[in-house]
């Protein structure tokens, strides 16, 4: 299933003209995933919804036993980032796609990097050199 298993790696993707998205096999996406598209400030991040709910539940606890009112503002203040950042929930289909309708562009091309628990989609420009394989001394192919 996604994200049990630590998810590191980098490719590039296509979405398909209604938008939806494979998921990389170094996901280990199933079928019946349940999973989170959140906004990033580096792109459009994908975790598992169990993920974001035990943290969320975690926080919401402290935050009701919290006395201090400072600290509550504080903590109320990261729950709403949070929960602002959700941007829908989707269930993985039998061929590991994901529908990202009015969140991704149809027919486009995107760099997706695993990031411990989750991956990120970034938009990828066609025939750009990653700035990690230039210092690495590598060319970089995406998988198109």
């Amino acid at each position: 299933m996604f994200g049990d298993n630590l998810i590191y790696g980098q490719t590039v993707v296509h979405t398909d003209a209604k938008t939806r998205l494979v998921l990389p096999a170094f996901t280990k996406a199933s079928s019946k995933d349940e999973l989170l598209i959140v906004k990033d400030p580096r792109g459009i991040k994908i975790m598992p919804q169990d993920q974001l709910d035990k943290k969320v539940a975690k926080l919401e606890e402290i935050f009701d036993r919290e006395l201090d009112e400072e600290k509550r503002v504080k903590l109320g203040n990261l729950l709403f980032n949070i929960y602002s950042s959700i941007l829908k929930s989707c269930v993985c289909d039998n061929n590991k796609r994901i529908v990202l309708k009015d969140i991704l562009k149809p027919s486009e091309t995107y760099l997706v990097i695993g990031c411990r628990k989750s991956i990120l989609i970034q938009d990828h420009e066609t025939n750009e050199v990653s700035a990690e394989s230039k210092i690495l001394g590598k060319e970089y192919k995406p998988n198109l």
